[in-house]
């Protein structure tokens, strides 16, 4: 039978594949950002972006330095430390806020009330939001696209879910879906 379970957040996720109550996670999970060897990932063929959104009506930046001095606001695990990481270095001179107790949907909802400027959320995401939030906007693309992937709960006696899961992925993308 199948069950789904719906997490919070990614971090959620993990500990769910790590504590045995789930075998697979199918989400917005980053290829190389998985924290440790308790899981096997298998890579899709989808790919991430990243976007500065801000409110319609407001300034659209052209390049990231353009926000100041307002803060980037991000919900606490909602892009990669990778991307983090390389933003920090290419722009010492952004100001950050980060919302560990917020999601993605929280800081857009604040984006489209005014009460913040701007954050960082993935294009699946972005889609989603402007849905919902239908004054939001992507300003710019930030850092390279990443791709996607599937997190399983290792088993090295059985790996059949993951080849599965890799077929699955293949058709689909062969297919064009």
């Amino acid at each position: 039978d199948l069950k789904v379970i719906v997490a919070g957040n990614n971090a959620e996720l993990i500990e769910l594949l790590r504590q045995g109550k789930a075998d697979f996670a199918a989400a917005s999970l980053i290829n190389h950002i998985l924290p440790d060897r308790q899981l096997l990932i298998a890579p899709t063929h989808q790919w991430l972006t990243f976007h500065l959104v801000y409110r319609n009506g407001g300034e659209r930046p052209a390049h990231l330095e353009e926000i100041l001095p307002e803060k980037i606001h991000i919900a606490g695990d909602s892009i990669p430390s990778t991307l983090m990481d390389f933003l920090q270095v290419n722009h010492p001179e952004l100001q950050w806020e980060i919302h560990p107790e917020l999601n993605t949907q929280d800081l857009l909802a604040r984006i489209e009330s005014g009460a913040i400027a701007y954050t960082i959320t993935d294009s699946n995401e972005l889609i989603i939001a402007r849905n919902i939030h239908p004054e939001i906007r992507p300003a710019l693309t930030v850092g390279p696209p990443l791709r996607l992937a599937w997190a399983f709960r290792r088993n090295d006696h059985d790996l059949s879910l993951v080849q599965e899961a890799q077929v699955f992925q293949t058709t689909e993308f062969e297919s064009g879906n």
